[in-house]
């Protein structure tokens, strides 16, 4: 089967008024969904089936691995194609907010709704909304999905007509939503919806030889963007390359290349451009700690970047924010900055 290359996108989100408009733009140096694992040749098979169908479809995976990518190779490859593609993260959204972006509002409906507003439903008519980490929606947003689900209509906030609208809904998470429908946190007949067509990407640890050929996609797209000369990796990188664990998966992989890129001094990568962790020889304990401090400096990288503001740190890291609070109060770290970085323990 051939490689599958699908443009990425990301979703700048720009005032309009009162309210945070998605906007799907490319990147300029994209990711792109490829891999010859077993896994990932099963994965393309799943979505070149599921594709041409207008059916629903849940994504399961951990942060990094491209779920956003395969949301829109399944877009780009359906009848829809050509049409729109609205990507919204339920996650970086406060949950107030979240109902009116999604089926919007009337004016008047609430403080600040100074004119009637599209949801971005509306704005997917035709084409395809991509739904990521719906775990984070409330329940009354899942209450109006499954609605639209079920009715092929929304109603907008304070309106009692409904509207028609014809988009295909593709829902993301990295979290197991069987255990949110134990917890009561997500309504067990949408989750019941959802889970008919469901497609998980692997984590990169589990792709083998996938990892260093897209180290490689990475280095060629990166020399190229800087207009430098690095030609290839060295021995002790590429083992080093292999080792490592990628907590972050492939959004990790791809930033450690683009930082090697843009550092190394010559036509070679070499271990100290990649700045990776080297995972010790023997020991599953020495293992889990290599782990844990991988995933603590990826918390301490978010905060650091959020300036502390925990919702667009949780955003980042695709996890809620109860989540991202729990690691830190693991790994001692406060929320409060200083120069730009959260303080935890010594």
């Amino acid at each position: 089967m051939p490689k599958l290359v699908s443009k990425a996108i990301k979703e700048p989100r720009e005032r309009r008024g009162s309210r945070v408009r998605t906007v799907v733009l490319k990147k300029d140096c994209p990711q792109e969904l490829i891999g010859t694992s077993e896994q990932m040749a099963a994965l393309h098979s799943q979505m070149r089936q599921v594709a041409p169908t207008h059916a629903t479809v849940m994504i399961y995976g951990e942060s990094g691995t491209g779920k956003d990518l395969l949301a829109r190779a399944i877009h780009e490859l359906s009848p829809r194609q050509g049409k729109p593609f609205v990507a919204v993260d339920c996650g970086a959204l406060p949950e107030t907010l979240l109902e009116s972006e999604l089926f919007g509002h009337k004016k008047g409906a609430y403080t600040g709704a100074l004119t009637d507003e599209a949801g971005l439903f509306q704005e997917a008519d035709g084409g395809t909304i991509f739904l990521d980490e719906i775990a984070s929606a409330s329940l009354g947003v899942q209450s109006k999905l499954l609605h639209f689900l079920q009715e092929g209509e929304i109603r907008r906030i304070g309106e009692n007509q409904p509207r028609k609208v014809n988009a295909r809904v593709i829902c993301a998470t990295n979290r197991d939503l069987e255990d949110d429908v134990k917890e009561k946190r997500f309504r067990s007949d949408l989750y019941y919806r959802l889970k008919v067509i469901t497609l998980k990407i692997p984590p990169l640890r589990e792709r083998g030889g996938d990892i260093l050929l897209l180290a490689e996609h990475f280095r060629k797209a990166y020399s190229a963007k800087y207009d430098k000369p690095v030609r290839r990796f060295t021995r002790g990188a590429i083992k080093a390359i292999l080792k490592s664990p990628w907590i972050g998966n492939v959004r990790e992989l791809q930033h450690a290349v683009e930082r090697a890129v843009v550092l190394c001094q010559g036509q070679h990568l070499d271990l100290v451009d990649l700045e990776i962790p080297t995972l010790p020889a023997k020991g599953k304990s020495r293992y889990r700690e290599a782990i844990e401090t991988k995933r603590r400096e990826l918390v301490e990288m978010a905060l650091g970047e959020s300036h502390g503001n925990i919702t667009r740190a949780a955003a980042s890291l695709s996890m809620d924010r109860t989540q991202l609070r729990r690691l830190m109060m693991r790994y001692g770290i406060q929320g409060s900055m200083s120069k730009g970085r959260p303080k935890g323990k010594a």
